[in-house]
């Protein structure tokens, strides 16, 4: 994956999560989102990131049809703070 698919990445996971938002979202699919941030951030690569990308498309996808709360969607947004803030180190090659 190069710079522009890491681009296309974030993209991707702030629409997903912005959709999820616009319908908020339900404890399970907050949880999986997580998953998700975890799974990214622990990657050391992009080969791995692209991997991460992929599950986060299906998962925004389903994320639209649930309902949750503020509570929710201050997770779903740290959760995008962390999937973004790995992302970077990760495009900048500066990934632990």
């Amino acid at each position: 994956m190069n710079i522009k698919k890491a681009t296309q990445f974030l993209a991707i996971a702030t629409v997903g999560v912005s959709l999820s938002l616009v319908s908020a979202c339900g404890n399970s699919a907050v949880k999986e989102i997580e998953s998700i941030a975890d799974e990214a951030c622990a990657c050391k690569d992009m080969q791995c990131l692209s991997k991460v990308q992929k599950k986060m498309a299906t998962v925004a996808g389903k994320l639209t049809n649930k309902s949750g709360n503020k509570d929710d969607g201050k997770r779903l947004m740290e959760a995008m703070k962390r999937v973004t803030l790995c992302t970077t180190k990760i495009v900048e090659g500066t990934a632990e």
